[in-house]
């Protein structure tokens, strides 16, 4: 049985549309990956941390997700702990940092 983040992998989000069909709706936990949405989604952390551990350049990756290599680059900076850059760790760190952002008020 596969883990569907392995299978994922293995695809870059332009071919998993491609694969899917540009017309058919993606799956919700792939919604993100179709959306103009400024953050990374969990799929794409994890895309990083294998194509890290291949050896990947930062470019290459970026190219991949169709992300620019300095949003590559912060990513892996802001994210990489004493055992290096793992997706589950980024995806937690990034929602902490979501939720202690202060709110705005409005009168």
């Amino acid at each position: 049985m596969h883990n569907p983040l392995q299978v994922l992998a293995r695809l870059t989000p332009v071919e998993l549309r491609q694969d899917i069909g540009e017309s058919k709706q993606l799956p919700n936990n792939l919604q993100r990956l179709q959306m103009s949405y400024t953050h990374l989604c969990p799929e794409e952390r994890y895309y990083i941390e294998i194509e890290l551990k291949k050896g990947t350049s930062q470019n290459k990756i970026a190219e991949a997700l169709e992300r620019s290599q300095s949003n590559i680059s912060r990513e892996i900076k802001r994210n990489t702990g004493q055992r290096g850059y793992r997706h589950k760790q980024a995806e937690d760190f990034a929602q902490e940092r979501h939720k202690n952002k202060p709110k705005e008020v409005i009168n």
